[in-house]
């Protein structure tokens, strides 16, 4: 069942390669028709054909697309993903190839392509992708198509709604505190960054002490600016905390 290269031999003194993939190995032993081309010689090749008129692979089908109702749109500085759970059904132990095709600006997907080997003994399974959404919403209709060895393919059509709810919170940012350097740590969690209004944080430590940021400071950070202030002191010193520390 491994993937092999032969060599075409003919009287007149001339060779051509045929590579088969793993896949096409396993149908030919199956007793399906399997074609392929072989490699270019004195201008030409020839197109091979292992078990002409044998039995044929059933062709793919897509049982089911999962993904959330609605996603959210994106914003400018964080993106809204989903995943998208696709369920398809060909031969015993097959590999399939798939791909999907996104709308003109209705989001991305990642990955766009790829294969399924389906698991020993079986004629089914899954493969996933991540969507992100794009910042317009709307109803954006993509298609995904699966191919097996054979050239046999179907394709199916889904849609994304972009719309309502908010988007994710930005990640958590975590301060560098500087000098005197003993163990301290402090967050900013995304949901305050979202909420974009004054906070005041505690640094962590076998001490501690407290860090007040005004709302303007709160947007630079949401906002990837670097922002530095003073913590309040204890036992006779206090830190200098920086957010999104340049270089």
């Amino acid at each position: 069942g491994d993937a092999v290269t032969l060599d075409l031999t003919t009287g007149n003194g001339h060779t051509h390669s045929l590579s088969l993939t793993a896949q096409q190995v396993t149908d030919i032993a199956g007793g399906f028709e399997v074609s392929d081309e072989s490699t270019s010689n004195s201008a030409h090749s020839h197109s091979v054909t292992f078990n002409s008129g044998g039995g044929t692979l059933p062709p793919p089908g897509i049982v089911s697309i999962v993904l959330p109702a609605t996603v959210p749109p994106s914003t400018d500085t964080v993106p809204s993903t989903a995943t998208v759970t696709v369920t398809v059904e060909g031969a015993i132990e097959e590999t399939l190839n798939w791909a999907i095709t996104a709308f003109a600006s209705g989001g991305s997907f990642e990955p766009l392509s790829g294969s399924l080997a389906f698991a020993a003994g079986q004629n089914s399974g899954q493969f996933s992708a991540t969507y992100t959404a794009p910042t317009t919403e709307g109803t954006y209709i993509h298609s995904v198509t699966v191919t097996d060895s054979q050239g046999n393919e179907v394709t199916d059509t889904f849609n994304t709604v972009v719309t309502g709810g908010e988007a994710p919170p930005p990640p958590d940012v975590d301060g560098v505190v500087g000098p005197p350097f003993h163990p301290h740590s402090v967050t900013i969690a995304g949901d305050q960054l979202d909420d974009g209004v004054a906070v005041i944080l505690t640094l962590f430590g076998a001490h501690t002490h407290m860090l007040s940021l005004t709302m303007e400071q709160v947007i630079n950070i949401a906002d990837g600016l670097e922002v530095m202030e003073q913590s309040t002191t204890k036992s006779a010193h206090s830190h200098t905390v920086t957010f999104n520390m340049a270089g």
